[in-house]
């Protein structure tokens, strides 16, 4: 048997709607940053005021993104957008403000399923599952392999790569 739960009213609330909410993170003094894909928006928000300030905004130069897709969580309450038009991450300061860009080193997987040395695919495209406490980010390698030596193999599992920023290596 199920048992019914109600869950408690909520404390607050933010009142302006989402077209398409790609990503949440809460930051340590209560606010959030959201990212919209479909509105091409991210947004820093107090709940408790109900106010919400613009991060960067759409374009290709410097605190710019085309295409805010993902939002991961990093140490000290930075984050990063996923940004799959401009092939980059957008960093963002807990101040709301962004920095620096970076950009995933093309990393090859798959080459431990049979393919030989450069046999895989590539992660360099696809947008991360998460992050650890410092700031590695997680990938699902796609379920199959192809090899120099003949047609490509599928499985029905899929390795988890985890990419190091700061040394630009994938395990």
């Amino acid at each position: 048997a199920q048992k019914l739960v109600n869950l408690p009213k909520h404390e607050v609330e933010f009142a302006d709607p989402f077209t398409s909410l790609g990503g949440v993170r809460e930051l340590r003094d209560g606010r959030v940053i959201t990212v919209d894909p479909r509105d091409k928006t991210v947004q820093l928000i107090d709940l408790k005021s109900g106010s919400a300030t613009k991060i960067g905004r759409e374009g290709q130069g410097p605190g710019e993104y085309s295409l805010p897709q993902r939002l991961v969580a990093l140490p000290g309450d930075t984050s990063a957008i996923y940004d799959p038009l401009n092939s980059r991450y957008l960093l963002v300061g807990p101040d709301g403000k962004t920095g620096k860009d970076f950009r995933m080193e093309e990393t090859a997987v798959g080459a431990g399923r049979g393919g030989g040395p450069g046999a895989g695919m590539r992660i360099g495209g696809n947008a991360p599952k998460g992050s650890d406490a410092r700031g590695r980010l997680y990938y699902e390698a796609p379920p199959f392999s192809f090899s120099p030596d003949g047609p490509g193999s599928s499985s029905d599992t899929a390795a988890i790569v985890r990419y190091d920023r700061l040394t630009k290596k994938s395990d």
